[in-house]
């Protein structure tokens, strides 16, 4: 058992007994049931007896079962402990060898490659547990979907690197569905979905005949996903004044609604875009939507190597399952089709040979598409092509009328990103990295007609 302390109230229509038994939950007076948890990690939801009330756990504890294979647990460089029963949180680091490309908050602001932050294992600080309820807190001010802010509560024995370790209790929406888009990816290899997540995504795909069998009509509904995505990611920084979210197909929730079938629920590490300098805004949003448009990719192509996935590249690329295309779409509202089109088209050319060398493997670790895409592009040329192939839709968009302290101009662009190029940072992290090859192949990609 561990001894915990309460920060904050628990809002007054929220029952008593459920109270009382998340706090036995995490004080851990009771074992966890592994039902608790949606997927592999330190996130457990319960259920109320009202099922209006469905409470979000985070870093009470973690189930890392050994017969899942595409748990983000297995992206670590020290193994994490598996058991098929879940374990309390561990004063020792989760560790992956995840970098970044993160504008410096020094001015000009260039992107540097930097490590991922480190978390305990099935845990969080409880720095991050507060900063949860902050950005739900925020979220939720501004009429964004997302969870509600409950409390936090600290660990009084547990530490790491000195610093408390914490819990953070949040509600989620009463519609909430236990899927992700990383689900749709990958129903073809682990199919079990509730009966009303079906339901809601054969509404949602507007077929009556939807088939999670189907790999178009996979698709099809990660693409309008995708849409989605792409106007929450603008929006979670014109209106709310975050940045720093990871908008990967794990870390979006679906609720049964198909007006706004999203909503924020993973936000730990988010920040507010007041804490820093405003000539850096601009660059963080662009950042965020870089991040999700590379990860939805990577995630995408280990799939490709399994023949009974379904899955092909050129399947990717069709109009309505285009999720690039849909994602741009969302968050560049004000631009036309064919200014979409042009750009989307490009950046297909520009993976056109990880995802040919890719399809030629045979059934590669389904958490290991980063490590597929980076053998070509490590992340900071990925960030660099992007940002010069997506600068003619930032012309005259919302994000250059918002934030106006980033001069987001085409030459300013172009000169940010040769300036980035050479930061040291690159090839630090990426031996072999070379600003010359860098240049040499975005000047080839804006060439494509």
């Amino acid at each position: 058992m561990h001894r915990i302390e309460l920060i904050g109230r628990w809002p007054l229509d929220m029952p008593s007994g459920l109270q009382v038994r998340v706090e036995e939950i995490i004080a851990w007076k009771i074992s966890h049931n592994p039902a608790w948890y949606p997927q592999p990690g330190r996130t457990l939801v319960l259920v109320g007896d009202d099922p209006n009330y469905k409470l979000k756990v985070k870093g009470a504890g973690f189930y890392n079962p050994s017969n899942i294979s595409f748990s983000g647990a297995r992206r670590t460089t020290v193994p994490v402990p598996e058991g098929m029963v879940p374990m309390p949180p561990l004063q020792q680091v989760f560790k992956r060898d995840l970098i970044h490309a993160d504008p410096s908050n020094t001015p000009p602001h260039l992107m540097e490659s930097v490590h991922s932050t480190f978390a305990p294992i099935g845990g969080m600080t409880l720095d991050a547990a507060m900063n949860d309820q902050l950005m739900f807190s925020q979220l939720t001010a501004t009429g964004l979907p997302s969870n509600r802010p409950l409390v936090s509560y600290k660990y009084h024995e547990l530490f790491l690197d000195e610093k408390p370790m914490g819990v953070s209790v949040s509600q989620l929406p009463a519609n909430a569905l236990s899927i992700t888009p990383y689900h749709l990816y990958l129903a073809w290899h682990q199919p079990v979905v509730s009966r009303e997540s079906l339901e809601f995504l054969r509404a949602y795909s507007g077929k009556d005949q939807f088939s999670l069998e189907n790999p178009v009509h996979r698709l099809e509904v990660l693409a309008k996903l995708a849409f989605v995505a792409g106007k929450l990611l603008l929006q979670f920084s014109t209106r709310a004044g975050l940045y720093r979210f990871s908008g990967s197909p794990d870390n979006w929730n679906v609720r049964f609604d198909l007006n706004a079938p999203l909503f924020f629920s993973d936000v730990d590490t988010s920040r507010t875009l007041p804490t820093i300098a405003s000539t850096q805004w601009g660059w963080e949003v662009l950042r965020n939507l870089i991040s999700a448009i590379h990860q939805w990719v990577y995630f995408f192509m280990p799939c490709l190597t399994y023949e009974e996935s379904g899955y092909s590249a050129q399947l990717l690329r069709d109009g309505s399952r285009d999720f690039v295309r849909a994602m741009l779409s969302g968050f560049f509202a004000e631009s036309g089709e064919d200014a979409i089109e042009k750009i989307t088209r490009k950046i297909w050319r520009f993976l056109d040979v990880p995802l040919a060398k890719v399809s030629r493997e045979i059934r590669i670790g389904l958490r290991s598409g980063e490590y597929a895409l980076q053998r070509h592009y490590p992340r900071p040329v990925f960030y660099f092509v992007m940002l010069n192939l997506l600068s003619e839709l930032i012309q005259g968009s919302e994000l250059q009328r918002v934030f106006t302290g980033s001069d987001t101009s085409l030459n300013e662009i172009r000169s940010y990103v040769d300036m980035s190029s050479q930061h040291p940072s690159h090839a630090q992290m990426f031996p072999g990295y070379s600003p010359s090859k860098t240049s040499a192949l975005i000047a080839e990609i804006l060439a494509i007609s």
